[in-house]
């Protein structure tokens, strides 16, 4: 198995535990419990994975930089309905209801993920890469107690993804460099109260 497959295989395992989750009822408090711990940890444990492993190299490639960097804000949002399920009842309409978006996102995610992302991952990665990777990821997934006690590290920034986040301040000094100095700060905050500024970071 390569890297690609064991990730597939990762994500068909938590797909289906979530669709064995969408068909309790709100009076099957201790399957819901059971079911979600293992979404939960199993979760925790892909992201910390991808994040740590794959997404790192996916980032400095040009044909994955954007796909990557949508999968980190998706894990970001994947990890706060994690933690906002762990924090209300089961027996609740709205855990069910947050259950429902948790499933489409992941869902969306792997088809993100298998689609776009490994397909650019083929062809942008060298076989060394691949191989490593995949000793790499399998050393990870024997040992899921470890991947789950580690501390999540922030994100390393990559060069394109910093190079483009100075793009949104030269355009603002350049839209402002006519104004006089007074204004210049009040018509400087406006852009960027107006455009915002791209942010790529780990959740």
């Amino acid at each position: 198995m390569n890297v690609f497959e064991i990730l597939g295989d990762d994500h068909d395992k938590v797909k289906g535990l979530l669709e064995k989750l969408e068909e309790t009822t709100e009076r099957a408090v201790k399957t819901r419990e059971s079911l979600f711990a293992r979404v939960n940890d199993d979760l925790t444990v892909h992201a910390r994975i991808e994040e740590s492993l794959f997404y790192p190299v996916l980032e400095d490639k040009e044909q994955t930089q954007a796909i990557t960097l949508k999968a980190y804000e998706t894990h970001g949002v994947i990890k706060r309905l994690l933690s906002e399920l762990s924090g209300i009842s089961v027996e609740s309409p709205e855990w069910t209801a947050k259950l429902k978006v948790l499933k489409d996102t992941v869902e969306q995610h792997v088809e993100d993920e298998e689609g776009e992302m490994f397909k650019g991952a083929r062809q942008a990665l060298t076989k060394k890469e691949i191989d490593t990777l995949t000793d790499q990821v399998q050393d990870a997934r024997r040992k899921p107690e470890e991947v789950l006690a580690a501390e999540s590290q922030p994100r390393r920034p990559s060069v394109r993804a910093g190079a483009a986040a100075s793009e949104p301040a030269r355009s603002v000094a350049a839209a402002t460099g006519s104004f006089c100095s007074s204004c210049q700060g009040i018509a400087a905050n406006f852009f960027r109260t107006l455009c915002g500024s791209p942010q790529y970071r780990r959740s």
